[in-house]
């Protein structure tokens, strides 16, 4: 039996269970109602996550609370520690050609980001002022990627969006 896709999205958007769902590039397409109404904070990465998968070539996207665990907003049994991150991004934002670059400097995060298959990523900073809340990671499949300056512009305003976000809120990155 068939069902069409009207069925489909009805019965997707009404489940009480939470759903996301990927194209056969592993790029997310979406998530339904209860997803984005569980996750507080993540569904405002999951929101973007598309557009930066489309738009830049993201392969996937991750977050550093304060805590120093590295997560998926998707996958949230993930969890990798990546508590020398700080050592990396010293100013707002940290674009690298590869992870290789990295793992001297911060030997944690660099096996996270392996353990992940990240070839290349730009990590920026989440925070207003000089006051840090955490850490959004974009990964890029390939090595020696070299990350053009619009695309760390949007990444920058991105984090710097979701900082806002969290003082309005009066909320915090879930660790």
């Amino acid at each position: 039996m068939e069902m069409n896709e009207a069925l489909f999205d009805n019965i997707i958007n009404t489940a009480q269970d939470c759903v996301f769902w990927k194209d056969r590039d592993r790029r997310f397409v979406g998530v339904n109602q209860a997803f984005l109404d569980y996750y507080g904070f993540k569904n405002r990465l999951i929101s973007v996550m598309s557009i930066l998968q489309n738009g830049l070539g993201i392969t996937d996207m991750y977050y550093v609370g304060k805590g120093g665990r590295l997560h998926s907003p998707i996958d949230v049994s993930m969890s990798y520690d990546a508590a020398d991150i700080g050592d990396l991004v010293e100013d707002e934002l940290w674009a690298g050609r590869g992870i290789t670059e990295i793992k001297d400097r911060c030997p944690k995060l660099y096996e996270a980001l392996e353990k992940l298959k990240v070839g290349s990523a730009i990590i920026a900073k989440i925070g207003l002022n000089s006051q840090t809340d955490g850490y959004l990671i974009l990964a890029g499949g390939r090595e020696d990627r070299i990350w053009q300056e619009d695309e760390c512009g949007m990444v920058y305003f991105i984090a710097k969006s979701l900082a806002a976000y969290l003082r309005l809120g009066d909320e915090r990155i879930p660790d």
